[in-house]
């Protein structure tokens, strides 16, 4: 049997052109792993097997302190003011003597629930990856990635997601229901539906400008690019009236070069706050127009 140190080093010459950190080859060095899994895979069976190990809970949206104390967090401070979301102390230098989690407070429950699901997940890199983890070392981004695709898999497990998503249209209602239903914002819920492959289409979130007309702040699931409405009554509508608008149409946005190019889309618009949610996807490829003249030369 190849000891962990050979072991790392076979498979980081393995992983050399793959992309992965050092930390993520060793984090894949480390736990058991079947050929073909992924680094995302692993963050995956790693918080499935956190929940499988606790209690069941009783609902979706179920109190989250018994996984902090399985995974040695003894302490949850929820801080005001925090300059960021929250981060994780190690209070020893091994894993066993446990951490300390601050959390950002004056934030929505929702965030404040992702934020300590991502902050559990930077627990297994402190329990598999001890050398590297427990030194002073630079913020891997890799790692913060495979976090944040933890949180979304330990707050949203597939296998419920996907079989109370099946019975449900593709709307913005099912949108809001499911990331109640869950305990996350409806963003995350929107990401974790869309990569798992349930749906499809993108996610934008406008905000009304003093003309009247809607300006692009987000794009979830696909390039941000400056989609602009080619009707603007239709989420005028929505804005003004105060309900669901559905229906097909065109945006339109402008290229490098200066051409306009045109998107049809099926969509569905609602106002939520200060805010114009809306949910589409694409009806057919993108269509550029042609540069022509007015008229043709005889």
């Amino acid at each position: 049997m190849l000891s962990r140190g050979l072991k790392a080093k076979t498979m980081i010459a393995k992983q050399k052109s793959s992309g992965n950190s050092q930390l993520v080859v060793l984090l894949m060095s480390s736990v058991p792993v079947s050929q073909g899994d992924t680094p995302q895979s692993v963050i995956e069976q790693l918080t499935t097997a956190l929940r499988r190990k606790r209690p069941r809970p009783s609902g979706p949206v179920a109190q989250l302190e018994p996984f902090l104390v399985a995974r040695n967090v003894v302490d949850l401070d929820l801080r005001p003011g925090l300059q960021c979301d929250g981060y994780l102390q190690a209070r020893g230098r091994s894993y066993p003597e446990g951490f300390r989690m601050v959390v950002k407070q004056d934030t929505c429950a929702e965030r404040v629930r992702f934020t300590i699901a991502h902050e559990l997940c930077h627990t297994f890199f402190y329990e598999f990856v001890p050398e590297i983890k427990f030194r002073v070392h630079p913020t891997d981004n890799q790692e913060e990635t495979l976090c944040n695709l933890g949180a979304a898999s330990f707050l949203m497990p597939a296998r419920g997601l996907r079989s109370r998503a099946d019975k449900m249209a593709v709307s913005l209602e099912s949108l809001y229901a499911l990331a109640e239903e869950y305990g996350v914002s409806f963003p995350s819920m929107f990401l974790r539906l869309r990569s798992l492959g349930i749906w499809k289409g993108e996610l934008s979130l406008w905000r009304r400008l003093c003309d009247g007309t809607f300006d692009l702040q987000r794009l979830y699931g696909g390039r941000k690019i400056s989609w602009r409405w080619l009707d603007n009554s239709i989420p005028s509508s929505a804005w003004n009236d105060n309900r669901v608008v559905t229906g097909n149409s065109f945006v339109e946005c402008n290229n490098r070069q200066g051409s306009r190019c045109f998107e049809p889309v099926w969509y569905q618009l609602a106002r939520r706050g200060e805010m114009l949610v809306g949910l589409w996807g694409s009806l057919t490829p993108r269509i550029r127009q042609r540069d022509l003249p007015l008229f043709d030369a005889a």
